[in-house]
């Protein structure tokens, strides 16, 4: 069982996969550190998506080769979500992150019924691992909701049943 989120590094790095990542609007320092993190550990190959100027200047300011990184320019936070998510549905990336832009416009470029990412019919769910360092495993919470609407997904926990599989 994976306790840790290094015990998840560790995982991720056994499959001996690199991951195509496409970062939306990928401007801030969080961001920025985990993933020169997970191309340094040499699971990850990066694509940042947003104002190469600022990313550029952010890598610096972080003491981050920005050479590390395919940088694609984008003039706001929708356009880099929509890069991101043709990136992935074309196969150019494996996985879209969010990067600094909002919640509401990064879903709706994932959501989009012509361009995104969603399957007809399908439900998203957000799963996010936390580590508190009092509990003795990964905290995994959850949120699920169909597309379009505000409603929850009305299942029960999805936690109670969620094996991780990397």
């Amino acid at each position: 069982m994976i306790r840790t989120l290094d015990q998840m590094v560790e995982k991720v790095l056994s499959l001996g996969k690199k991951y195509r990542i496409a970062v939306a609007w990928a401007h801030d320092p969080n961001t920025l550190g985990a993933i020169n993190r997970a191309v340094r550990d040499g699971f990850a190959e990066a694509i940042m998506i947003g104002k190469s100027k600022v990313i550029s200047e952010l890598c610096l300011r972080e003491s981050i080769d920005p050479k590390s990184f395919r940088v694609v320019d984008a003039p706001d936070e929708s356009a880099a979500s929509r890069e991101a998510v043709r990136l992935t549905k074309t196969g150019e990336a494996d996985v879209v992150m969010k990067g600094l832009v909002g919640t509401d416009k990064f879903l709706r470029s994932v959501m989009d019924k012509e361009n995104g990412l969603m399957i007809p019919g399908a439900v998203l769910s957000y799963v996010c691992a936390i580590q508190v360092p009092a509990y003795h495993k990964l905290l995994l919470i959850r949120r699920s909701q169909w597309p379009g609407t505000r409603s929850k997904w009305p299942g029960s926990s999805v936690l109670k049943n969620l094996k991780l599989h990397l």
